[in-house]
């Protein structure tokens, strides 16, 4: 998915009604992500990152399209979840809670169609890991670390139900 700048509207590549695009053009036009990679233009259309708009874009799912949904929100999390430090907060202010609460939103509305949602998003553990500044490529072994460390058990309270947003 991605955020179709020219009229604000996200674009699901591959989707019916879709502009017509090679995987590699739709897997650049996704990672858009602006400040640190280039936009991208399709057929005269200019595209960031889906993100830009929508941290999953769950609310393009259909009513009929699924009766469980797995969701993994790396830049969404719980209202108390954030990385540690200045950084951190700055971090979650800017970003990861105005996401969260967007996204909190589309889990709700997906919800209340009789769809259920696993939500599996990171944990204050995996976040310390990751650091504030959430591409730093330095830490990524740290990152991994930490999430396999913490991810078994994440993935079990979203999938008993603990973990509902």
């Amino acid at each position: 998915v991605a955020y179709r700048v020219d009229d604000g509207r996200r674009v699901a590549f591959g989707a019916p009604g879709a502009p017509t695009a090679s995987v590699g053009e739709a897997l650049r036009a996704s990672w858009a992500v602006p400040a640190w990679m280039p936009p991208v233009t399709i057929d005269g259309a200019t595209y960031l990152d889906g993100g830009t708009a929508s941290t999953a874009s769950l609310d393009l799912l259909g009513s009929d399209d699924a009766d469980l949904v797995y969701l993994i929100t790396p830049m969404a999390s719980a209202p108390s979840v954030r990385a540690p430090g200045p950084g951190g907060r700055l971090e979650e202010f800017l970003l990861r809670r105005p996401m969260s609460r967007a996204l909190d939103a589309e889990i709700a509305a997906v919800r209340a169609r009789g769809t259920r949602v696993v939500h599996i998003a990171p944990t204050t553990a995996d976040l310390a890991g990751l650091g504030s500044h959430f591409m730093n490529r330095r830490r990524r072994a740290q990152a991994f670390a930490s999430a396999r460390a913490s991810v078994p058990a994440t993935v079990e309270r979203a999938l008993d139900g603990r973990d509902r947003r």
